[in-house]
């Protein structure tokens, strides 16, 4: 109800009356029967990634930080890493943690929809697209990049590829390249794990994926031998919460 309430309408669904005793919303009426998912995904990147860049105000203060995420994974990522059964290798975890150390420290604060993806994003009357059902932290917004990337993997590794998806992320969204594939890379280990500790079989192996291909940079070799992803727990389930550098280059799975 905070950010739709920052956000008044401008990019996102319209509050008209809140009930917080009862956790009641009204909101104005959307088409619940077409999201971005349906848009081609050459057509539905460049929108949402706009949409991320718009949404991203200043934030209220006492929101959780996107930094302060990095340093809880720093300290939850091994243990996870050890009761999932050490799925990838201790340098990709290595790798990860290097990057929570080094994203642990929030230099520009803005508001970011940690939940945003192309199922949460509805058409309206007012304007075509519309976001709902927002979840906020506040901190860097290269931080949402990972969910824009699993959440329809399957196509994007087909056409038009991991790396067009990025590339047109960071340039719709205006971000750092360098800390959009640093954060994709930290959010999908740390999905990845989320993911197998709730019993998911598909967005784990998407999360694999984006972190292999990510590695290579080709997005080729990596996919043809990974398994099928299975599609039962759909894609939309939320998951938990400078200075360029190969930071995978050393890092096999």
């Amino acid at each position: 109800m905070l950010a739709l309430r920052l956000w008044d309408g401008n990019g996102s669904a319209r509050l008209l009356e809140a009930d917080p005793e009862r956790g009641a919303l009204l909101l104005e009426r959307l088409d619940h029967r077409r999201s971005l998912r349906d848009l081609p995904i050459r057509r539905a990147v460049p929108v949402i990634a706009e949409m991320l860049r718009r949404l991203a105000i200043r934030p209220p203060d006492g929101l959780r930080t996107t930094g302060g995420i990095a340093r809880q994974l720093q300290v939850s990522l091994p243990k996870r890493w050890e009761v999932a059964g050490r799925p990838f290798s201790s340098s990709m975890l290595d790798t990860a943690l290097g990057l929570a150390a080094d994203l642990s420290t929030d230099h520009e604060a803005l508001l970011v929809n940690h939940d945003l993806h192309y199922d949460q994003v509805l058409a309206g009357d007012r304007e075509p697209w519309l976001v709902i059902d927002p979840l906020i932290v506040a901190g860097a917004l290269e931080y949402q990049v990972g969910q824009l990337l699993w959440t329809r993997f399957d196509e994007i590794v087909e056409a038009p590829g991991l790396r067009w998806c990025v590339d047109a992320l960071v340039d719709a969204a205006a971000l750092d390249a360098t800390l959009a594939r640093s954060w994709a890379v930290l959010r999908a280990t740390d999905y990845w794990l989320w993911g197998l500790a709730a019993g998911f079989t598909g967005d784990p192996v998407r999360c694999r994926g984006i972190v292999k291909l990510l590695d290579t940079w080709e997005g080729e070799s990596p996919v043809s031998t990974l398994p099928s992803p299975g599609r039962e727990e759909g894609l939309g389930r939320r998951p938990p919460g400078p200075g360029r550098r190969n930071f995978l280059a050393h890092s096999r799975l």
